[in-house]
């Protein structure tokens, strides 16, 4: 997988705006966004298994790394992360990602 390591607070303005693509199905390691120094991921991570029923969004208010694998944590390709700094060290989150299996939080 891949490693995306989103720019620290304090080099950004509010508004500033990421958004990463699964253009490829993540590997057994799977792909890792996480912030830097203090900041936390503020949103929701939606992950809709290929196989399972539907499940409710996983919140994150505190957490400072995404792994997402393909069968359950939402590594599937197609899978789309959006990330807008909000201020106050806080990165808002949208993703909507796919899975193999049961769903499970991608966020650590």
């Amino acid at each position: 997988g891949d490693t995306v390591t989103l720019p620290a607070s304090a080099t950004v303005t509010v508004g500033t705006r990421f958004i990463v693509k699964n253009i490829y199905s993540a590997t057994s390691v799977g792909h890792l966004i996480q912030t830097s120094g203090n900041d936390v991921f503020w949103g929701t991570a939606f992950v809709s298994s290929t196989t399972s029923a539907y499940t409710s969004p996983f919140l994150s208010t505190t957490n400072k790394v995404m792994l997402m694998n393909a069968t359950q944590t939402g590594g599937l390709a197609g899978g789309e992360s959006d990330f807008e700094y909000i201020g106050y060290g806080r990165w808002n989150v949208h993703c909507l990602l796919y899975a193999t299996g049961a769903p499970l939080t991608p966020f650590k």
